[in-house]
């Protein structure tokens, strides 16, 4: 039975604050290259150039400024609270900080190629839709194909680690993984190929729609069962479109996928179940805490809700029989 969660005092939820940052005027800049960037950052404002701090080149995110302040901030916290998620899954993921730069506060982000690789974006290998849930099989087969060329490949990793990505953002409703935000590190010395540490978690736990919510002044209280219906609640969303029900269809979508890896692969169903004892959000926000960020009671009962929910979704889907347009689909992986 999946827990039918009220969340109320919506409008509470910007009241956050980030912990303070490094000031971002006090280092030197050089130009981005395109082959050694993190894609899914824009040019705007100050995505343009490196940062070079002493822990190495950096990029600064301010996030869109059409947003007021509040929703920027719970944005960036998205982001933080995801690294600290991934690192609960064994998910390598970016590293992110609070930073200000002129102003405006944002978040630096690290290099995540270095200098001996090079960063692929998914869509480089093969043509996929939005969102993982057409890409395990072709990844497979291009991987294939860098293989027979020289490249050094542990197939079996690579699937593993985008199936946890795929687990990772079904159980915290990323609404925003697209095609330039899923890469790949090529070695430039040709000796290897490995999924590349996760960026772009801004819209995890249904952002989209949850900053339309906290933009509908007239709206104080999420039903956790809303956020995860078809109909998406028409009547309480200003800007409702497609969009919000593509979500909700690729969650089921998602759903039905990761029972069905998890059930032909061992390595697959190893990796579900450790991500859905391991992840924790209530231990995540005790960790930024700790860091000095302050989050309200509302948006970590919002966000534990939802974790909750999407574990229960895929704990029960495991026992369902595999339906058979999957089974008429399906290919060796391995």
């Amino acid at each position: 039975m999946i827990k039918q969660g009220i969340i109320k005092n919506i409008g509470k939820f910007n009241d956050i604050k980030l912990a303070t940052g490094l000031d971002m005027t006090l280092y030197a800049t050089q130009p981005r290259e395109a082959n050694l960037t993190n894609t899914g950052i824009s040019t705007e404002t100050f995505g343009d150039k490196w940062f070079l701090t002493p822990k190495g080149r950096a990029l600064f995110k301010t996030y869109d400024s059409g947003y007021s302040k509040e929703i920027r901030q719970i944005r960036m916290l998205n982001e933080l609270l995801c690294q600290e998620l991934c690192a609960q899954v064994g998910i390598a993921c970016a590293t992110y900080e609070p930073a200000q730069k002129d102003g405006q506060d944002g978040l630096i982000t690290y290099d995540i190629a270095g200098e001996e690789n090079s960063l692929v974006p998914i869509h480089r290998l093969i043509r996929v839709k939005r969102g993982l849930d057409t890409t395990l099989f072709g990844c497979a087969e291009a991987i294939d194909v860098y293989a027979y060329n020289g490249y050094a490949v542990n197939k079996k990793q690579v699937i593993v680690d985008l199936f946890k990505i795929l687990v990772f953002d079904t159980l915290t409703l990323q609404t925003d993984r697209n095609d330039n935000n899923i890469n790949f590190l090529f070695a430039n010395n040709f000796k290897g190929i490995r999924v590349a540490p996760l960026i772009d978690n801004e819209f995890a736990f249904c952002g989209e729609r949850l900053m339309d919510w906290l933009t509908c002044q007239n709206v104080d209280e999420i039903d956790i069962q809303d956020i995860l219906s078809m109909h998406a609640l028409k009547s309480k969303i200003f800007t409702f479109d497609d969009a919000c029900t593509a979500n909700a269809k690729r969650l089921q979508n998602n759903v039905e996928l990761i029972a069905f890896y998890a059930k032909k692969h061992p390595a697959l169903k190893t990796a579900l179940n450790n991500m859905l004892q391991n992840l924790n959000p209530k231990q995540a926000f005790a960790v930024l805490e700790q860091q000095g960020v302050v989050v309200n009671e509302y948006y970590k009962q919002y966000v534990c809700e939802i974790v909750e929910t999407t574990k229960h979704m895929l704990l029960a889907e495991r026992g369902k029989r595999v339906s058979k347009a999957l089974l008429n689909d399906y290919e060796n992986i391995y």
